[in-house]
């Protein structure tokens, strides 16, 4: 892959002003699909195939007015005046009398409607009474117009003795807002950028790649409103991912072109190293999160698994404006970014040696591995400390009760708890068919009094058959707590344990729905994917980490280090939002019970993030040992050189998430505050302290892999060895070789390291016909296999075509031809047709497959020919007997004998040929 990011580098780098076009072209026709086709987020919470969900839609068809969301208009008397009095009376029906007027109303109770079996919509002290307005359609679909037209007929109808206030159902979560200190974020990140560099337009490149990155994202995620329906939470984590990762992914990419400017490399071919080396980190990191991010589809909940969609698709977009964006900026400034060289230092005193400067990252590495046992201990002991408020953590879906502070529907929420006891914001809903009952309102006193006998029921309002059919029971229970609470929950569970003795008794089946329950079913199910999800996350980090370092130990210890900080980042959330520590210094919107899919949604996030930080700063330790520093060097000098990319990326992302907490709402506040805290908790406690001291502490043993293990996993190049090898062989065997094949000790192990053959050298020119014989047929087709591109060679140097095999395979495979003959096709004319105006290398497998002899030795005369007309490189294989059965003595013609390596012309004997 790093060949391929190398090449891709080097175009962009060329061709900068085309993929700036592109780019432009791109977000102008994203924008205007999102300007004409998107529809808008909506927060719709909804599980599929869950009892309160499909109770719901049952409720939907056969009681539709009561099925929509229940608005309400509160009346609150002034001064302590009595809201029954007969002036405020008559205020109230003549308020009544108008409500039907509004839009997507469906129907009006009255605080003394006979179908309401209680008069509880009376405050106990006549101070305030609850006129319900029950909308046609859900929360979603109320639409800004019809919540204007509520609270104009609130303003006309209120007066001096009373005031009504518009709220319930009929409002929605209000949306996250942008606010002012996402621009300081954003300034942070310039700050931190312009000090890493030194240089302002360094700093500015990073910016703008994330911001075209995320606008891209953000218009796709808007278009896909139109057919899905997709949470205001989506686009804006999308938008604080993508921004984060979009500025870190570029700094990486920017940081090692620096680099490579400063050893005095060319600026192009700087741009190719960087987007091969540091691009393949990136590729890997991104990969790693969007994986994470997508995986949130296992928990089966459509809005979830639409929130991690939506953040991938601002990562992929990240990824690529990192791989595209950054270096042909690099082609517009060519060398301007070549960093400054550093002062020089001063002379040492005569007769005393220069002292070497000691950095920071020596301190920090230093203290860190100096004792490290004692390092893990106390950053253990510390990690486990922060963990511990999430043991008593709760989860609740938001409500009217979590909107900002002065929000019309928290207004009215907080006034109703006041007056009417916080269950009446919390109401369940029983329903049941009850078509076969000829005593319906008999049947209903009777569940009536089973509910009644339940602990924390407060009142049932409502409790009616569906006019006019009266063939659904719907029964409203108002519970004595508030909707998060826990006892709450248990009377959800407790009214639906209450159905098979409905059924036994009445002959009913009786559902649970409504809000409250919705919130139980979704925290049910989420508790149910967590281990699923954290099980997926745990494997995925092994065998990814396994794949990038070719050790046991680095991965388990990095998942680990990934295990504790998120324990820690759930304790420190849940200690602020839920326990209220330094709430109103965070300006934290409600203190409560936590969104329920904060924990899936976290834990998927920073496993994205800890294996970037894990990636970038123990594959430089890998990278200094396995060029043949001992452990504990390579730890120390790997960590020094690559900890201030790594501090500043963290620093980053601190800042551009911990902007976005102070204007979020409940559910994106701990959100962005938990990523900010647990980013800090990973990068500077978890990976710059942690891990160093575990590396110190197994030394050599961090590096160990059973071999069976490596040959059977696959490998991924992260730090572009392959384009380092790639680099060292360009001008192999000699600067301007010919485009035909040059192998020198190539050989090809099966996995269990049982040689095929090999090792074998040889060099075929173009025009040049060389035949394979020797070995079994197996080796010979493994040796075709492998000039073609099709296998990887197990060891050697391999140049196929000009290119280097196996990190050029996919460029290299259109210049080859591979043709593998087989018993039932006709041989004759199979060449012509294989190739064609790109062909330089020309393979054929299985001559002896051909049964006339006479047809071999056409077919070889057709290669021969067409190798020399086309200046084609052929390779030919076939068995001992199908050799000397031809008829054909051309000395152009050689044979390269697999057991002996050794080449002759054809017709000569094999012991007379040269080594080749």
């Amino acid at each position: 892959m790093s060949s391929l990011l190398y090449a891709l580098g080097k175009l962009c780098y060329r061709r900068w002003l085309a993929v700036f076009m592109a780019w432009l072209l791109t977000l102008v026709v994203v924008g205007l699909g999102a300007l004409f086709l998107g529809n808008g987020p909506k927060d719709v919470f909804r599980i599929p195939g869950a009892e309160s969900m499909d109770a719901f839609e049952t409720l939907q068809h056969t009681f539709p007015e009561i099925a929509g969301a229940n608005g309400q208009m509160l009346v609150i008397a002034e001064d302590g005046g009595d809201v029954t009095s007969p002036e405020n009376r008559a205020a109230i029906e003549e308020m009544v009398k108008d409500l039907p007027e509004v839009d997507q109303t469906a129907m009006i109770l009255s605080p003394w409607d006979e179908l309401l079996a209680t008069k509880d919509t009376i405050s106990p002290d006549k101070t305030a009474a609850i006129i319900n307005v029950q909308m046609n359609t859900s929360v979603e679909q109320i639409t800004p117009s019809t919540q204007a037209q509520l609270e104009k007929l609130a303003e006309e109808h209120s007066t001096d003795t009373l005031t009504f206030h518009a709220g319930g159902g009929a409002y929605g979560p209000v949306p996250p807002k942008i606010g002012i200190t996402e621009g300081i974020g954003v300034a942070v990140a310039l700050v931190v950028l312009a000090f890493t560099f030194g240089s302002l337009i360094a700093a500015g490149l990073p910016l703008i790649s994330a911001g075209a990155g995320i606008g891209v994202a953000m218009a796709i995620v808007w278009i896909a409103t139109k057919w899905l329906v997709i949470t205001t939470t989506a686009p804006f984590l999308a938008l604080m991912v993508g921004l984060a990762v979009g500025i870190d992914y570029s700094l990486f990419v920017l940081a090692r072109y620096r680099d490579e400017l400063a050893k005095g490399v060319e600026p192009e071919e700087a741009t190719g190293r960087s987007v091969a080396t540091a691009g393949s980190a990136v590729v890997f990191a991104g990969a790693t999160v969007m994986i994470a991010l997508v995986g949130l589809v296992v928990t089966t909940i459509p809005f979830l698994a639409f929130m991690g969609i939506a953040a991938a698709i601002a990562v992929f977009t990240a990824v690529v404006a990192s791989l595209t964006l950054v270096p042909a900026t690099f082609g517009l400034l060519k060398g301007k970014l070549i960093p400054k060289a550093p002062k020089p230092k001063k002379a040492a005193k005569k007769g005393k040696p220069a002292k070497k400067r000691v950095t920071l990252a020596d301190i920090w590495v230093g203290t860190a591995t100096k004792f490290p046992l004692i390092t893990c201990l106390v950053v253990g002991a510390g990690l486990v400390f922060l963990a511990l408020p999430a043991m008593h953590l709760r989860l609740a879906l938001p409500d009217n009760g979590t909107a900002h502070h002065g929000a019309t529907q928290r207004e009215v929420y907080e006034l109703i708890g006041e007056k009417f006891g916080v269950g009446y914001n919390s109401q369940i809903v029983m329903t049941a068919d009850i078509v076969q009952n000829r005593e319906p309102f008999e049947l209903i006193d009777n569940v009536k009094a089973e509910i009644m006998k339940l602990d924390n029921v407060a009142s049932i309002p409502i409790a009616t058959p569906n006019p006019p059919d009266g063939d659904t029971m719907v029964i409203q229970v108002t519970p004595k707590t508030g909707a998060t609470d826990e006892e709450t929950f248990q009377l959800v569970d407790d009214l639906r344990a209450l159905a098979p003795m409905l059924k036994e008794k009445y002959e009913i089946d009786a559902h649970v729905t409504g809000m409250t329950a919705a919130a139980v079913d979704i925290a049910v199910k989420l508790g149910e994917a967590v281990p699923v999800f954290g099980i997926l996350v745990i494997l995925l980090s092994l065998v990814l980490l396994a794949m990038v370092f070719r050790s046991i130990v680095v991965p388990i210890k990095a998942t680990i280090g990934y295990l504790l900080s998120v324990a820690a980042s759930f304790g420190v959330v849940t200690a602020v939002f839920q326990d209220g520590f330094l709430a109103e210094e965070l300006h934290v919107v409600s203190v409560g019970p936590i969104v329920c899919f904060l924990p899936i949604l976290l834990m998927g996030l920073l496993f994205g993030l800890a294996m970037d930080y894990e990636v970038f700063l123990v594959s430089r330790m890998r990278e200094e040992y396995v060029h043949g520093n001992d452990a504990q060097a390579a730890i120390k000098q790997g960590f020094t050189a690559s900890y201030k990319v790594v501090m500043a990326a963290a620093v980053i992302m601190i800042a551009v998430f911990a902007a976005f907490e102070p204007h979020g709402d409940s559910v994106t506040q701990p959100i962005a505050f938990g990523l900010a805290v647990g980013v800090f908790i990973d990068a500077f406690l978890v990976r710059m302290t942690l891990v160093p001291a575990v590396m110190a502490l197994l030394g050599d043993k961090a590096w160990w892999m059973p071999k069976w293990l490596d040959k059977r996993l696959p490998a991924f190049d992260v730090e572009g060895e392959g384009v380092n090898h790639q680099l060292e062989l360009a001008d192999w065997p000699y600067a301007g070789a010919h485009h035909g094949v040059h192998a020198d000790r190539i050989k090809l192990a099966d996995r269990d390291g049982n040689a095929l053959y090999g090792p074998v050298s040889f060099e075929i020119a173009p025009g040049e016909v060389t035949l394979v014989r020797g070995l079994s047929n197996t080796a010979r087709t493994a040796l075709a296999l492998t000039v073609a591109g099709r296998v990887h060679l197990t060891d050697g140097k391999l140049k196929v075509a000009g290119y280097v095999v196996p990190q050029q395979m996919i460029m290299m495979r259109p210049a080859v031809s591979l043709i593998r003959l087989t018993d039932e096709e006709e041989p004759l004319g199979a060449v012509a047709g294989a190739v064609n105006g790109r062909t330089k290398v020309l393979v054929v497998d299985g001559l002896d497959k051909v049964a006339s002899v006479e047809d071999r030795d056409v077919l070889l005369a057709e290669i021969r020919e067409l190798a020399h007309n086309k200046d084609v490189a052929a390779l030919v294989t076939l068995s001992r007997e199908t050799l000397e059965g031809l008829g054909v003595t051309d000395p152009a013609i050689r044979v390269l004998d697999l057991q002996t390596s050794r080449v002759s012309p054809l017709g000569a004997p094999v012991t007379e040929g040269a080594p080749a």
